[in-house]
């Protein structure tokens, strides 16, 4: 008996609901290796300031346990 459930094409596959947010600018993989080629002593300088930098809000937001970015005045 022959059934067709295996045989699913690509464009059936479930998509991943992330492809539905809007493109940002913001090359994560960009901050992440700024962040790890970073020293603890200037960590806040270079690694925390370039996230601002680098940081889109209209594309992206940002979680810090209950309170997000909308709610936090940047300094």
């Amino acid at each position: 008996m022959h059934t067709d459930k295996g045989n699913k094409s690509a464009s059936e596959a479930p998509k991943n609901p992330l492809d539905l947010l809007p493109p940002s600018p913001m090359v994560l993989d960009d901050w992440k290796r700024l962040y790890s080629n970073t020293t603890k002593s200037n960590l806040r300088e270079v690694a925390v300031k370039g996230l601002w930098d680098m940081y889109d809000p209209e594309a992206r937001d940002t979680h810090c346990g209950s309170v997000t970015t909308s709610t936090i005045k940047r300094t």
